[in-house]
């Protein structure tokens, strides 16, 4: 970021954050959006529809859940995903506990719920559901 002139501000390394979140453990696809959104010296969250990649999405959603913005985020995620991107989703919601709560009971409950829904999804008629479902009740801790 620095070659770049990318000020290492707070909210850039928010931003920065949010990238390498939704596209763990692709280094090459966290680069490459981060290449393509950077301009006149600041990075950029990349806007809605913007075509710059698949999981574009995930980033606006992923500032939404570090906000306690829940639902607000199973909104994004359920109008964008499609259907092979829901296992890397329960990975990312897997991966990032302390959404749920800092708390050990909190975040052995919200295992419990992903590990629930995730066994659950290939069972479903209706993948999207069960992903919602699952957003639901993991706001509910």
């Amino acid at each position: 970021m620095i070659a770049e002139g990318i000020d290492l501000t707070e909210e850039n390394l928010e931003i920065l954050d949010e990238y390498s979140t939704a596209t763990y453990p692709d280094l090459r696809k966290c680069i490459n959006l981060l290449q393509q959104n950077c301009a006149d010296g600041q990075l950029k969250r990349p806007s809605k529809g913007s075509g710059q990649g698949t999981m574009d999405y995930m980033i606006a959603a992923i500032n939404l859940f570090k906000q306690h913005k829940i639902h607000d985020a199973r909104k994004i995620v359920c109008a964008n995903a499609r259907t092979e991107d829901y296992e890397e989703i329960y990975k990312l919601l897997y991966r990032n506990l302390d959404w749920w709560g800092a708390t050990d009971d909190k975040q052995n409950a919200a295992i419990v719920i992903i590990a629930n829904r995730l066994r659950d999804h290939s069972l479903v008629a209706d993948s999207e559901i069960n992903l919602a479902a699952t957003l639901i009740e993991l706001a509910s801790l």
